[in-house]
Order: structure tokens, then C-alpha cells, then sequence
């Protein structure tokens, strides 16, 4: 299609000029009673020649053309303007790359646009998915969005190298359950458990859970009785143009007031959440009380030691690697100590097995401390995700 990355960059500038590459929206609902909250902000580019152009085509050449800034400027105008005609809370989601992040003026070109176009920075969520690529430069401007009040996802999790090391060193506020997940629960146990166990995680470490890929009313209802929050994907509707919004919004229920709060927990769908983080092999779970003894184990904690969990349970923390206590003790030595604060470690394994672990104190309901929950999961060591910025609905 394009024979050089030259002919790319002409025909890229001219239709980003000419106003053939334009922004989309896919909408992210609660499923607690199918409001629209905001949206996904995707890229589609028409040309009168060669018809629709896929993203995971130009997305590829603009990025090594250096225009991906050129394309997040219009996208993020566009639909800054867009919005001046919809209701005030909805959110707009911008994904963006490891490079683009390392511009230090990104964050000022973000705030300027949105002030002059009457939307607030704070409705803005950055997902971000290549965590591992980031530096410090990258560091520093996430750091001024969050001045901003913009939201940090992490998005795609469970695959490549989003892992619990990214949820504890950046400042994520949500966290977007990767397809292949979604789409096999409803058929196979173990994804099933998976996205049990990250919700169950999500919501244990203060974080929002966003189901990427729902296509069916089963799937729907799985999450709903999970306690998943929201969702997005084909059964809520694809990305649309932004003259196609309103009736869209319109179609769906008013989003009532506190529409990002969490969804409200049965006893038996805490109880379901639980069990399946203690079930699942993948994720390593403890709870130790305020003594340092260990109380419960999950599965997991057999492919980190490779012996029975439950020869743990009664023993002191000091059974497992010194990591372990050393995580407690930071959040014992931490001052006001709240049910959100956390430890983190890179601890390895009986098997050489790098795992990343979070420490996190567990509260009753007179705020006073419990005991502590440990949540840990294997470091990711394949390839990078395939990217997929602006690339397609979920």
C-alpha cells in the first residue's frame, strides 16, 4: 500500500490536513446498569483511492515516521470539540505510546487543548499498554496528567509484560482485562478464574476493571456476577463517528450520579471472588495477621515454593523468603496507614521464577488492621504485545 516511508509521510500529512483521517468512539459502559461512561477514542483514516485504511497499517508507519504526535493532537482536539455536545461526565480514553510519552510537552499540549475546547482534564483516561519501555523521561510526564487529573490504565492486562510490577511502580488508577481472556471464559475454567481473580485483585488494590471484547450476553452476565465494573466491546457498540454519539447516548440509560464509583457486592460474589483468587494457580495469595502468621494460602503459592500450600498455613512469614517480612515491615513503618497503601518486591522463586509481589494491609470495618494480603504473579518474559494503538474496537 505504501512503498516507502516518504510516500507514507506525504499522504499521512495530507489526509490528517485535508481531514480524511478522523476520530471514532467506542463506548465503555457500566454494567451495573449499561450506561454509557465514556469512550474509546479510535483513529480511521478514508481515502477516495484506496478506501478505508487499517489502523494496524498507518499506526505502524506513522510511528516510525514520527507523526503518532501529529495523529494524538487531532484525535484529542477533534474530540475535546466533539464532546462540547455531550453530557459532562463522560470520559474520553486516548491511547499512547512508550515514545510519545517521553515528550516532556505532551501533558501541556493535552491541558491546552482540552481548556480551549471546554473539556476537563480530568475526564481524560491515558491507557497505556508497552509498560515495560517506559523511562524516565516517560515517568515524568505521566507524573504531570496525574497533576492534570487524568486517569493512567493499563491496558491489554495478562499479556506480554503488563504485569503487577507496572501496577505498583506506575500510577494506575484502572486496569483493562485483555480479550482472549474475556472471550474464553465463558468456555474454559482457568480464563474464567483469571478474570475472577483480577477483578477480585483490582478491586482489593483500589483499582477500576474495564472487560475488554464482550461480544456476548453471556459474557455480560459472567462479569456482572463477578463484580466486574465495566466493560466494552461489540454487544455495546462498535466505534462510531462522533455525529453518531448522542443517539447513541441517547439509546442508553443516563449514567446516575457517581457513575465511576465500584459496583455494589453481594456477599456470595465477594465470596466467588475470593475463592477464586485462592484458586488460581497463576496468582499467588496470602493472608498473614497482625503477628505475622500465616492464615490462608492460595495455589499459587505451589509454583512459587513447589510444595503443598497448606504446609504454610499456622507457620511465621519467616517460612517464606525474607522478602516476604520485609514487605509487611514498609507498611508498618509507613505513617497513616490506609487500606490503599502498598509494598511492592521483585522476589524469586523455588525455581528461578521472578515474581512481582504486593504487600497491602487489610482493614476491618473501624479501620483498625487485621493482618495483611500478599497478591503476587510470575514476571512476564515474552515479546511484546503487538501494538495496537487506535487500531481496533474491542
Amino acid at each position: 500500500m505504501f512503498s516507502s516511508q516518504s510516500r507514507f509521510n506525504l499522504a499521512f500529512a495530507a489526509a490528517l490536513i485535508e481531514g480524511r483521517i478522523r476520530p471514532h468512539f467506542q463506548p465503555i459502559v457500566s454494567l451495573a446498569d449499561q450506561s454509557i461512561t465514556g469512550f474509546e477514542v479510535l483513529a480511521r483514516w478514508f481515502d477516495e483511492d484506496q478506501g478505508s485504511i487499517s489502523p494496524s497499517v498507518f499506526v505502524e508507519y506513522a510511528d516510525r515516521g514520527g507523526m503518532l504526535d501529529d495523529l494524538l493532537d487531532l484525535l484529542m482536539r477533534e474530540a475535546f470539540k466533539a464532546a462540547q455536545q455531550w453530557p459532562g461526565h463522560i470520559t474520553l480514553a486516548f491511547n499512547v505510546s512508550p515514545t510519545q510519552l517521553r515528550d516532556c510537552n505532551l501533558a501541556t499540549r493535552l491541558h491546552d487543548a482540552a481548556i480551549e475546547l471546554g473539556f476537563s482534564p480530568s475526564n481524560v483516561n491515558i491507557e497505556i499498554t508497552e509498560a515495560s519501555m517506559l523511562e524516565d523521561a516517560s515517568l515524568s510526564t505521566i507524573n504531570k496528567m496525574r497533576s492534570l487529573g487524568c486517569a493512567i490504565s493499563l491496558d491489554d492486562f495478562g499479556t506480554g509484560y503488563s504485569s503487577l510490577t507496572w501496577l505498583r511502580t506506575l500510577p494506575f488508577s484502572t486496569v483493562k482485562i485483555d480479550t482472549s481472556f474475556v472471550r474464553a471464559m465463558t468456555g474454559q475454567k482457568e480464563s474464567r478464574k483469571i478474570v475472577t481473580a483480577v477483578v477480585g485483585l483490582g478491586q482489593s488494590l483500589g483499582f477500576s476493571v474495564i472487560a475488554e471484547g464482550v461480544e456476548t450476553t453471556e459474557q455480560q452476565e459472567l462479569l456482572t456476577r463477578i463484580g466486574c465494573s465495566s466493560a466494552q466491546g461489540h454487544l455495546f457498540g462498535r466505534a462510531v463517528p462522533a455525529a453518531e454519539v448522542l443517539p447513541m447516548l441517547a439509546a442508553a440509560q443516563p449514567a446516575p450520579q457517581g457513575a465511576h464509583s465500584r459496583t455494589r457486592m453481594s456477599r456470595d460474589n465477594l465470596t466467588y471472588q475470593a475463592s477464586s483468587l485462592y484458586q488460581s494457580s497463576e496468582i499467588l495469595v496470602l493472608f498473614v495477621d497482625n503477628d505475622l502468621n500465616i492464615v490462608n494460602t492460595g495455589a499459587g503459592l505451589y509454583r512459587f515454593s513447589e510444595a503443598d500450600p497448606m504446609r504454610f498455613k499456622g507457620h511465621h512469614i519467616s517460612a517464606l523468603p525474607p522478602a516476604f517480612a520485609i514487605l509487611i515491615e514498609e507498611l508498618r513503618a509507613m505513617d497513616g496507614v490506609d487500606e490503599n497503601a502498598t509494598a511492592s518486591r521483585v522476589v524469586t522463586s523455588h525455581a528461578n521464577e521472578r515474581y512481582s509481589i504486593i504487600a497491602q494491609v487489610v482493614l476491618d470495618e473501624m479501620k483498625d488492621p487485621i493482618g495483611y494480603s500478599i497478591f503476587g504473579c510470575p514476571i512476564e518474559t515474552s515479546t511484546a504485545p503487538e501494538r495496537r494503538l487506535y487500531a481496533v474496537d474491542r
